[in-house]
């Protein structure tokens, strides 16, 4: 399956996020306190990702279940 050029462009802002916003250290001190990244979760919200695949008209970025996938997958690799 090939990702669209939105898709890729995407997928690099969320790569690029994760860097910023979760590097390793971040994610090892969220770990081992046993505690969600709250930080985090705030600037992906501040981004509009948390409703990737919603509609635009109730708030969503109106993307597909291929846009969630790419972001979980994203995330899942830098968390």
């Amino acid at each position: 399956m090939e990702l669209s050029e939105t898709q890729q462009l995407r997928r690099e802002a969320v790569r690029e996020f994760v860097r910023r916003e979760c590097p390793p250290p971040y994610a090892r001190r969220c770990d081992r306190g046993g505690r969600p990244p709250a930080e985090a979760f705030r600037a992906l919200a501040k981004q509009g990702w948390l409703d990737t695949s919603g509609p635009e008209a109730s708030g969503g970025s109106g993307g597909d279940f291929v846009d969630l996938a790419i972001l979980l997958e994203e995330l899942g690799g830098g968390l």
